[in-house]
C-alpha cells in the first residue's frame, strides 16, 4: 500500500515537473518572440503594405499598389518594377533595431541635430491596407560603425539600425521603375517583324505556332522563337534618357533617326515598335520605343543580340534528322569505297558485311556512331538560297539506311558531294545532304559531322607474339 502511494506521488511530481518545464519553455519562447517583434522597425505585415513614399532632399518617389501590381505616382506616372519594390519591402520589414542611441520623454533632450535627424537624409513613409502609416526618418549622420540613426514617427527615442536604410534611401528612381523594354504580355503577341544588321524577316502566329510569313512551310524551332521574343521584351533598361517624344536633334545624337535595327511586335489591340542603334562614342546602346514613347539606354551587351538577329537561327535543325533509336535493328552504311552492314540479334550488334581482314568488330563503337547520327543537327539550310549553290550537284551517293527488325525503313540519310560555303569571311567545307523525312536539301558541316566514323567500328587485331 505504501509502495503504491509512493508511486502515485512520484507520478504526480513528475507530471508537475513536466508541466512546469513546458510552461517555462513556452513562456521563454513567447518572450523571445515578443522581443523579436519589439525589435522590428516596421511592424506591418509585408503583404499588407500598399503605399510607399520616399523623400530625399527635394526628390520624392511615391509608389502605390493596385490590383495589377505596383505603379509609380511621383515624380511621374509609370509602371513600377514589382520585383524591386517587393525586394525593398522584404528587406526593410525584416530589419531590426540594433540599439537605442538615446531616449527621453522630452524631445528637446534628444538633440536630434547630433544624429542628423533635424534635417534627415531621407524619410520613408509606409501605409497598409488598414489605413495605418509608419514614418521612418534616416539621420544624415552615422555612428562610428557606419550604422544608421533612425527615428520612428515622432517617438522620443533615437535608434541605431543597419546601413541598409541609408543604402535603400539612396537608390534612384530607375531602381523602382519598370525596366522591361516591352511591357505587354508576350502571350498576346501574334506577329513579329525584324530588321537587323544581318537579316529582315517577319513571323506570325498561326494555330499557336510561329511560322515565316512568306514561307510557312519552313519548320521553326518554337522554343528558339519564344526565347528570341523573351530576350527582346525583357531587354533591361539602364536609363530613361527622355520620357515622351525626343527632339530630332536628340535622336540624331543617338543615331536613331534611321536606326539599323528595327523591331515590331503586334497584338490584336496594339502595335509596338523599337528602333535600336549602338553609340560607339558613348559605348552604349540606345532605343526609341512607342507605347510608351521613350528614349532608352540599354545594356551595352545587348547590341550583339539585336544586331545579329536572323531568321536562319530560328529554324528547326533537328526534326529532319530525327528517328527512334529503339526501332533500329539493321544498319547499312555506304560511301564511295566502302559498304558495311550490321544487324542486331538478341540485343547484340554484329557485322554481317564489309568487315576488313585482321580486324575486330566493336559493338561499342557502332553504338557511338549510331548515337552520333541520331544527334546530328543541320549546319546550313540551302532552300532559300539555292541559286548560290548548284542543286544539281547533289547526288547523295553516300548513305546510311536504318531499318527495323521487320525490315521497315526507320531513317535514311544521303550526302555528297562536298561544297564550300563562305560566311563572315570564313570558308568551310560541307556536304550536301537530304533525309527521307523531307525532300529539303541542306548542308552538313564536314568537320563536325564525321560521317565516315563507321570505319572505326573495326579495330586492327594486335599481332600475336
Amino acid at each position: 500500500m505504501k509502495f503504491k502511494t509512493t508511486l502515485i506521488f512520484g507520478a504526480v511530481v513528475l507530471a508537475l515537473g513536466v508541466g512546469v518545464y513546458f510552461f517555462e519553455y513556452q513562456t521563454e519562447v513567447k518572450q523571445v518572440k515578443e522581443k523579436e517583434e519589439n525589435a522590428k522597425i516596421i511592424t506591418f505585415a509585408k503583404d499588407q503594405i500598399n503605399f510607399i513614399e520616399i523623400q530625399k532632399e527635394q526628390t520624392k518617389y511615391v509608389l502605390q499598389k493596385g490590383d495589377t501590381g505596383w505603379t509609380i505616382l511621383e515624380p511621374l506616372q509609370d509602371a513600377a518594377d514589382n520585383e524591386q519594390v517587393e525586394n525593398l519591402i522584404e528587406f526593410l520589414t525584416d530589419e531590426k533595431l540594433i540599439a537605442v542611441a538615446k531616449e527621453s520623454p522630452d524631445v528637446a533632450q534628444l538633440k536630434l541635430s547630433e544624429y542628423g535627424l533635424n534635417n534627415p537624409y531621407a524619410v520613408f513613409n509606409f501605409k497598409n491596407n488598414l489605413g495605418k502609416s509608419k514614418k521612418i526618418s534616416i539621420g544624415s549622420q552615422k555612428n562610428f560603425e557606419g550604422n544608421s540613426f533612425i527615428r520612428i514617427d515622432s517617438e522620443s527615442r533615437v535608434l541605431v539600425a543597419s546601413p541598409g536604410w541609408w543604402v535603400k534611401a539612396g537608390q534612384g528612381l530607375i531602381t523602382y521603375r519598370e525596366k522591361r523594354m516591352y511591357r505587354t504580355s508576350l502571350g498576346k503577341v501574334d506577329a513579329i517583324k525584324v530588321q537587323s544588321l544581318q537579316d529582315k524577316f517577319e513571323l506570325k502566329r498561326v494555330d499557336n505556332k510561329w511560322v515565316h510569313a512568306q514561307y510557312p512551310e519552313i519548320i521553326l524551332d518554337q522554343n528558339k522563337v519564344r526565347d528570341m521574343l523573351k530576350k527582346i521584351a525583357e531587354s533591361s533598361i539602364q536609363e530613361y534618357v527622355f520620357d515622351g517624344e525626343p527632339s530630332k536633334a536628340m535622336l540624331s545624337e543617338k543615331k536613331l533617326v534611321n536606326p539599323p535595327v528595327q523591331i515590331e511586335l503586334k497584338t490584336q489591340d496594339t502595335d509596338w515598335s523599337a528602333g535600336i542603334n549602338q553609340s560607339e562614342k558613348e559605348n552604349a546602346v540606345f532605343a526609341i520605343t512607342d507605347r510608351p514613347t521613350n528614349l532608352l539606354k540599354l545594356d551595352s551587351t545587348k547590341w550583339e543580340f539585336f544586331g545579329n538577329l536572323n531568321f536562319d537561327s530560328l529554324r528547326d535543325r533537328t526534326s529532319l534528322l530525327q528517328f527512334n533509336l529503339n526501332d533500329v535493328a539493321k544498319i547499312f552504311y555506304k560511301n564511295q569505297t566502302t559498304e558495311y552492314n550490321f544487324v542486331k540479334e538478341n540485343g547484340q550488334w554484329k557485322a554481317v558485311l564489309g568487315q576488313p581482314e585482321n580486324t575486330e568488330f566493336s559493338p561499342t563503337e557502332l553504338v557511338k556512331a549510331l548515337n552520333h547520327i541520331h544527334d546530328i543537327e543541320i549546319s546550313e539550310f540551302l532552300d532559300l538560297n539555292l541559286r548560290k549553290y548548284d542543286e544539281k550537284l547533289f547526288s547523295g551517293k553516300n548513305m546510311i539506311i536504318l531499318k527495323s527488325p521487320t525490315d521497315n525503313l526507320v531513317f535514311q540519310l544521303n550526302w555528297g558531294p562536298e561544297l564550300k560555303i563562305k560566311k563572315k569571311g570564313v570558308e568551310k567545307d560541307y556536304y550536301y545532304a537530304r533525309t527521307t523525312v523531307s525532300p529539303t536539301i541542306f548542308a552538313l558541316d564536314k568537320s563536325k559531322m564525321n560521317l565516315e566514323n563507321f570505319s572505326q567500328v573495326f579495330k586492327k587485331k594486335e599481332a600475336t607474339p
